[in-house]
């Protein structure tokens, strides 16, 4: 039906001013944005075209900025933070993740002092921080994966997702008394003795569950010396091997639980990811798998 409207065709804009419909920037792209979703006649004041081809000229604004912005998302790389701990771990982390397409090799360069570092193939990033450290970046979100020991994440809770137990750094966190001590289980401890340990956090945990009242004393290393000064009646410390107890005249009467490391991510990112993450899990669990297999 022929329209009768004098206002109609529209006086075209002043050509010194850019299109509505063709503008991609600043304020006449936002001015385009906003009639999305209006009705007709409203989007008959705002645009210079007829009100049957306004939804169409909408219509292919949407899918011309859908196609440019998945183009320019396709186009960037997506870079795979890894939040790793100095000390034992280290070095097992790096052959995992090697093994799993993640080179962090530079990290065992003599004299490196690097905390950041770039896999060759740019599609991952280390960074090198202490042990407790590794649950607040990832939690945090300055990382989106992280190798730590279970017994460090037992220490820390935060929210973190647990993705893979990697098998290496095994140790366990236990109770020591002095080999000379009467006490040969935790529950024979006195109430209100005194325990030494670095894990505040797993000893109160465990020491509640026994319903065994005790006077916690935090210390930052060697806690051995605790029985041995008189200071504390027990520690509570990782075992590893035992040596280090043995030598200083310490025996272990109970465990509190087993600690390997663990690859955890940042829940958020999880539920974010496009793929990317999902892959890089998916390659460390099954080079978990193979090493578990060999003899």
């Amino acid at each position: 039906m022929e329209r009768t409207d004098s206002s109609w065709p529209p006086t075209r804009p002043d050509p010194t001013r850019p299109d509505p419909i063709v503008a991609r920037d600043g304020v006449q792209y936002r001015k385009l944005l906003s009639t999305v979703g209006r009705e007709e006649e409203d989007c008959e004041e705002s645009l210079p075209h007829p009100p049957a081809s306004c939804k169409a000229g909408i219509r292919r604004e949407r899918r011309r900025l859908r196609v440019r912005t998945l183009g320019s998302s396709c186009c960037k790389s997506f870079v795979i933070t890894v939040a790793l701990a100095k000390g034992a771990l280290l070095q097992e982390s790096i052959t995992c993740l090697q093994a799993a397409g993640l080179d962090f090799s530079t990290l065992r360069a003599p004299g490196n002092r690097q905390l950041m570092v770039d896999s060759p193939c740019g599609r991952g990033r280390a960074l090198l921080v202490r042990n407790a450290d590794v649950p607040v970046y990832v939690a945090y979100g300055q990382a989106q994966l992280g190798v730590v020991g279970d017994d460090v994440l037992r220490e820390h809770p935060l929210e973190l997702a647990s993705l893979v137990d990697l098998g290496f750094g095994g140790c366990r966190m236990a109770v020591a008394v002095k080999r000379s001590s009467p006490y040969r289980r935790a529950a024979d401890l006195p109430a209100h003795c005194r325990v030494a340990s670095k894990f505040i956090h797993c000893a109160r945990t465990f020491f509640d569950g026994l319903d065994l009242p005790v006077d916690l004393i935090q210390l930052q290393g060697s806690v051995e010396l605790g029985p041995l000064t008189g200071m504390s009646e027990a520690i509570v410390d990782l075992v590893a091997t035992g040596r280090t107890l043995q030598e200083n005249g310490l025996v272990a009467i109970e465990d509190l639980f087993l600690s390997t490391a663990r690859l955890v991510g940042n829940p958020l990112a999880l539920r974010m990811d496009r793929g990317e993450l999902q892959d890089a899990v998916e390659a460390v669990r099954r080079v978990v798998r193979i090493r578990s297999r060999q003899p």
